[in-house]
C-alpha cells in the first residue's frame, strides 16, 4: 500500500455531481475553498441551484399531525352504570344501607331514566338531566312514570322515545 504523503489522506476523495473533477487545483491554489456551486466552503446553501429566481434554498418537508383516539364525551361518560350509581348513592333518601346497583333503562340527549336498589331490592327509579357537567334529579319515585305527563318529564320522556 501506497503511503499518502504528510497532511494528504491516503483515501482519494471521488467526485459526485457538480463537484470538480480529478484533477482539481491543488491546496493552497486560488479556486481551494471554493465549493461546486461557488459556495465558501463548508457552507451549505441547499440546492445546488439555489441563488437562481424562484429556486427554493431549504429543503421543504412534509410532517402529518398523529391521530388523536376520539374522547369520549362528558355525557357519555357520566351514562355510564357506575357514574350513575355513585351519584344516586350521593342523593339522601336512600335504603338503609345505601343503593348497591343500579339498572340504567335510558340514557340519551342528557336525560337518563334509571332504577337504583339494594341487595333486597329496596330501592327507587330516577329521572335525571345532565346539565353543566352534572346530573340533576328531575323527579324520584317509583310511581312515577313518563305517562303521567309531569311537567318536569316532558322533555325527558319525549327524548327517550
Amino acid at each position: 500500500m501506497a503511503h499518502a504523503p504528510l497532511g494528504q489522506s491516503p483515501i482519494a476523495a471521488v467526485p459526485s455531481a457538480g463537484s470538480p473533477a480529478a484533477g482539481s487545483p491543488a491546496a493552497g491554489s486560488p479556486a481551494a475553498g471554493s465549493s461546486a456551486a461557488g459556495s465558501p466552503a463548508g457552507k451549505s446553501t441547499g440546492s445546488p441551484r439555489s441563488g437562481l429566481p424562484g429556486t427554493p434554498t431549504a429543503a421543504v418537508t412534509e410532517t402529518t399531525k398523529p391521530v388523536k383516539k376520539p374522547v369520549p364525551s362528558t355525557f357519555a361518560q357520566a351514562c355510564t352504570p357506575a357514574a350513575l350509581l355513585a351519584f344516586v348513592r350521593s342523593q339522601s333518601g336512600g335504603p338503609p344501607g345505601g343503593f348497591t346497583k343500579v339498572e340504567v333503562y335510558n340514557c340519551v340527549d342528557t336525560f337518563a331514566r334509571l332504577y337504583a336498589g339494594d341487595e333486597h331490592d329496596n330501592g327507587d327509579q330516577f329521572f335525571l338531566q345532565f346539565v353543566e357537567n352534572r346530573w340533576q334529579v328531575l323527579a324520584h319515585g317509583l310511581s312515577i312514570d313518563c305517562g303521567d305527563a309531569k311537567p318536569q318529564l316532558i322533555e325527558a320522556c319525549s327524548a327517550f322515545e
